[in-house]
């Protein structure tokens, strides 16, 4: 987890200061919500909460932009009296389009790429990770509120991982559905 909040910080600190300097727009947009594992080997940990950041820029020129995240879920079960945590942490990087709706200040938007996921389940006596490299694909919409602040809603799939712990083979494949918060570049009129 100490290396997870360390990448999201250098994330959002790249964000922040580097990409307005080459990007002509971009956004850093941060989620909260669900996700739904599909595997049945996830049993009472299938259904966690989901945190994440994304930041996407546009680069002049290009027919599409560029994204990076870190997403992550969790959920903590009592087994014979003892927490296990039970989470799926990712790293990723794809394509991004946005088309921005103007009037409305509405932008909508879809990605896909790859992410590198590292499954893990942790506590009472266990300490079992596995990783694996699979597909996303996620979409949403987002209002520009103000001249910078972004609300809105991202849906997300993750497809094509395999991974094995506690000696079951299975997957991290999930569906994510959240709310997005977040801020842009440039500032809007």
């Amino acid at each position: 987890m100490k290396r997870y909040l360390l990448t999201l910080a250098a994330l959002v600190m790249i964000a922040a200061v580097g990409s307005p300097a080459f990007a002509s727009s971009g956004n850093l947009n941060f989620n909260l919500g669900g996700r739904s594992l599909s595997d049945n080997n996830w049993d009472r940990w299938d259904s966690q909460t989901s945190f994440g950041a994304t930041v996407d820029f546009e680069i002049k020129g290009w027919p599409v932009e560029l994204e990076g995240c870190l997403q992550g879920s969790n959920r903590t079960e009592s087994v014979l009296g003892n927490d296990v945590t039970g989470s799926v942490h990712e790293i990723c990087f794809g394509a991004h389009k946005r088309w921005d709706l103007k009037p409305a200040k509405m932008h909508v938007f879809a990605g896909a790429g790859l992410a590198n996921v590292t499954a893990k389940f942790d506590g009472g006596g266990i300490n079992e990770s596995d990783s694996s490299i699979g597909e996303y694909i996620h979409g949403g919409i987002f209002w520009r509120l103000g001249h910078r602040f972004n609300l809105g809603f991202d849906g997300r799939v993750m497809l094509g991982t395999n991974i094995t712990l506690n000696g079951a083979s299975g997957d991290a494949n999930y569906t994510q559905l959240g709310v997005l918060l977040g801020f842009g570049w440039p500032a809007s009129k």
